[in-house]
């Protein structure tokens, strides 16, 4: 059927369909779960529904059949409909892989909504979890909290139903929030993008950064402080690139600022963006570091009205793991750089060169971005990567626990993503590297895929990987292969 040709009567069906599946999606999410039984004629008739990934996507599905059927669709629906792809193939593993780290960020947005405030008083069930803390009486996160604010349009629904916290709805909602997120930051990306690259580029670039990354494997999963501070710097990127006018310096500076108050180590990409603004956007300053007070302002109120100290770094998982470290006479930065360094970038067991190997062009990209003529926006960039991977480099933990592959290291993927536009345009000058980046492409994808899709986290503690780290150099024994031995070993 081509698009011209939709007919009225098909048209209509498509449009009750989404409408049917909107308002189901709606009843769970207020409701937690319904079962309706009807009689009609006689015959009895169940309708119930109680989980919403399933209908989310034939909502989603519905939608790019009805945008993909419309005459001389406008390039702005091009968004819309990456946005769908993206987020159907997130949610499409049909389950939540949450962790410890993101626990109170899945009760939080129901605090906030419900009591307007930030404690998790009202949950007893968490109150003797090692990952939530109690100052002052009260329960809290001891995490940043800006994965929690951006959940909360997802929540309201719930919140205003009364949900129980204890429902699977939960479960489901801290998923959903977390994949809207990762896939929206996506989709700014491709907005940035296209102001700097062809669509083409621009939308294989996307592609990479949505299914060749953590964004796939993790930071969709769950509310990690990843992915707020993933779609906080696009947003920041957009704006950088965007235009030279003050609105666009506000909103980089806002959504910088939003970033480091999700995700702490983001400063030390603030900063060079930030110096970017100050030598190359004077007429933006006042405008971008105005923005950027607002979430600091919040932040500062945060700290004190949580925990007495509006300067308090948010910046270990519990203050209980870095006690256990400094009383066992081990730094807190007590990796041997070269070790750090190796494990983070080439190991096996977290290696980001390892699990997207796609961004080994990125580094080329960041290398053009030095030449004479290059992009000073990336330029700028490189040294908060650099600065990033220096720091984890000396972590003591700098394989972040109980995860899959590079974790610690996505909330550089929005950076390592953009700077592979100055390298596409090379491709076409030979086969052999247009065939390299393809196979770095896929291996990137399959990579994340297996953390999406098979890997169960389970590998984590057969041999708990925080006492016995080295595992993680093993290149037999490691989450990329362990998943396909263990799937391979069904029925043997």
């Amino acid at each position: 059927m081509s698009a011209d040709r939709l007919s009225r009567p098909a048209a209509f069906l498509l449009a009750a369909v989404a409408c049917v599946l909107a308002l189901d999606v709606l009843v769970i999410l207020y409701t937690g779960g319904y079962s309706v039984d009807l009689r009609i004629h006689g015959y009895g008739l169940r309708i119930a529904g109680h989980a919403i990934t399933v209908p989310i996507i034939l909502l989603l599905a519905v939608a790019i059949l009805r945008l993909l059927l419309r005459p001389r669709a406008p390039a702005s629906h091009a968004a819309g409909l990456l946005f769908a792809v993206i987020l159907i193939v997130y949610l499409a593993n049909g389950r939540a892989i949450p962790a410890d780290d993101t626990l109170a960020a899945r009760y939080l947005p129901l605090s906030i909504l419900r009591e307007g405030n930030f404690d998790l008083d009202e949950f007893p069930f968490l109150h003797e979890h090692a990952f939530i803390e109690s100052v002052g009486g009260h329960y809290v996160s001891p995490y940043p909290v800006g994965a929690a604010l951006l959940a909360l349009p997802m929540y309201l629904p719930a919140a205003l139903g009364h949900v129980d916290a204890q429902s699977p709805l939960i479960a489901e909602l801290e998923k959903l929030s977390a994949a809207i997120a990762v896939a929206l930051s996506a989709v700014v990306l491709y907005l940035a993008l296209r102001r700097l690259t062809s669509a083409t580029h621009a939308l294989v670039i996307t592609l990479v950064y949505a299914f060749g990354t953590s964004g796939l494997s993790t930071t969709s999963q769950a509310l990690w402080q990843h992915g707020a501070s993933q779609l906080a710097l696009t947003v920041a990127l957009y704006g950088l690139v965007r235009g030279r006018d003050d609105r666009w310096g506000a909103l980089a500076g806002f959504a910088l600022a939003f970033a480091v108050i999700s995700r702490p180590t983001d400063a030390l990409l603030a900063v060079p963006l930030g110096l970017y603004v100050l030598v190359h956007r004077r007429k933006q300053v006042m405008s971008f570091a105005l923005a950027a007070c607002l979430p600091i302002l919040f932040q500062l109120w945060y700290n004190a009205a949580c925990f007495a100290n509006p300067f308090r770094l948010q910046f270990f998982p519990t203050l209980s793991a870095a006690v256990r470290q400094l009383s066992r006479g081990r730094g807190l930065w007590r990796t041997p750089f070269l070790d750090g360094f190796a494990g983070i970038l080439v190991s096996p067991g977290r290696g980001l060169f390892i699990y997207s190997p796609i961004f080994l062009l990125s580094v080329v990209g960041l290398a053009l971005a030095w030449k004479k003529g290059g992009d000073l926006l990336l330029r700028y960039a490189s040294v908060g990567v650099l600065l990033t991977i220096l720091l984890y480099s000396k972590w003591f933990s700098w394989w972040g626990g109980y995860t899959y592959g590079p974790r610690m290291l996505a909330d550089l993927a929005p950076v390592l993503a953009m700077s592979l536009y100055p390298v596409l345009p090379l491709l076409h000058t030979s086969r052999a590297l247009k065939a390299g980046f393809v196979v770095l492409a896929l291996w990137s994808v399959v990579a994340h895929s297996i953390g999406a899709f098979v890997d169960d986290r389970s590998w984590n503690e057969r041999v708990d990987v925080d006492n016995a780290p080295e595992r993680l150099r093993s290149w037999t024994d490691n989450q990329l292969v362990d998943p396909i031995r263990r799937v391979s070993n069904i029925g043997h």
